[in-house]
């Protein structure tokens, strides 16, 4: 099954790189379409769990609802505990909201943690697991990050929490829960759409921001290394400056560490001016900094 999913895997890239090369050709696989294909079903989807994860991954939401009609339990886990929940598996795969909906609406859990080995990407997608062949999912995380922000208000419509106990959730700590909580992912948010300014997706990250702290996100909860909003924001200056006009303070982190960030500042982009305001209010705060 795993040479079938490479063959399909190669074929979509061939045929996209043939179609950019002869120009005037309509692809046949979207870049989504490519990007999912490297993440086939029978990867991470065995006896049971097998028929609905490939309904996920072929977007066959019928197949989904005629599943769940049948009895299908939505929050089935391997007998380990191990692998992608249907939800995660959903959110993770792009271009899969409605069935990212309607397992919600069918009472899929949305704080549900998936382990999730990956040993077929352990050298090849370092960003995707680590040197274990191992990562933690949580749907609300990898949305704040890389998905549209209408998955975070759905996901959070349903119960997802804004908030990790990171002393309970034990893979989460160990992991970083992908790369630590919610509002910390939405910080470093990647997602952009085609045609975006700078200024679309700066404004886009504060909705995400905005919406994580309307359903209860703590503003200074530092992460699973004892970062704190700031610390983490700090390459990215006007977004360092929004959350702090929100009350968010960089003295969570170790003070060693801490009395870098004004250093960074420097460094930022964006008006010198404005970056100079900003390292003042630090200063005031009793960060020193010394211009090089």
């Amino acid at each position: 099954m795993m040479v079938v999913a490479k063959l399909k895997y190669l074929k979509a890239l061939l045929v996209s790189i043939l179609c950019f090369q002869l120009g005037g050709c309509i692809p046949l696989f979207s870049a989504k379409e490519i990007m999912n294909s490297r993440f086939p079903a029978e990867h991470f989807f065995f006896n049971e769990r097998a028929e609905m994860g490939q309904a996920i991954y072929q977007n066959d939401l019928s197949k989904v609802k005629r599943l769940i009609a049948q009895g299908v339990n939505v929050n089935t886990q391997p007998a380990n505990n191990q692998g992608f929940t249907y939800l995660m598996y959903a959110v993770f795969l792009k271009d899969r909201f409605e069935i990212t909906k309607y397992l919600l609406e069918n009472g899929a859990d949305p704080n549900q943690i998936s382990v999730v080995d990956f040993p077929e990407y352990k050298s090849k997608y370092v960003n995707i697991a680590n040197q274990a062949g191992q990562d933690v999912y949580l749907p609300l995380s990898l949305a704040s990050s890389n998905r549209k922000i209408d998955y975070i208000k759905l996901l959070l419509k349903y119960g997802a929490k804004a908030n990790r106990d990171l002393n309970k959730d034990s893979y989460y700590k160990q992991f970083g829960g992908n790369k630590g909580l919610p509002l910390f992912a939405a910080v470093d948010a990647v997602y952009n759409e085609k045609g975006w300014s700078r200024e679309d997706w700066m404004n886009d990250i504060k909705k995400r921001i905005d919406l994580l702290i309307s359903y209860g996100a703590d503003i200074n909860e530092p992460n699973y290394l004892g970062l704190s909003l700031v610390d983490e924001s700090s390459t990215n200056l006007e977004i360092t400056e929004y959350l702090m006009n929100k009350g968010a303070t960089p003295k969570l982190y170790g003070e060693k560490l801490a009395k870098k960030l004004p250093k960074l500042l420097i460094k930022g982009r964006g008006d010198y001016n404005k970056r100079l305001e900003l390292l003042k209010r630090l200063e005031k705060m009793g960060y020193r900094y010394k211009e090089e």
